[in-house]
């Protein structure tokens, strides 16, 4: 029989224990965590600052808007500044 190659579990769990040092959490953090967690009888969503993003978003779609309407104006109802000046310039009698 020939001898597997691999590494010892035994050997290998050895090394693993001197690598990773076991540590002690802080106590006063170990009970506001279960405060938290456990004791919490209501349960609260935290709210997101998406309301500059949405204001933006509606300035953003009026301006669009009214700039589209004064194009449109512009296209379709030019101004006559022959007839308004003639009609100024007109002598009275």
């Amino acid at each position: 029989m020939k001898k597997q190659e691999g590494i010892d579990p035994k050997q290998f769990e050895s090394e693993l224990k001197k690598k990773f040092v076991r540590v002690q959490p802080d106590e006063s953090f170990v009970k506001n965590l279960r405060q938290i967690l456990v004791e919490k009888k209501f349960i609260s969503l935290e709210t997101s600052k998406k309301y500059l993003f949405t204001i933006s978003l509606i300035f953003f779609g009026i301006f669009s808007g009214y700039f589209l309407i004064w194009i449109l104006k512009k296209i379709f109802y030019p101004k006559r500044n022959g007839n308004k000046e003639s009609n100024s310039e007109m002598p009275q009698e």
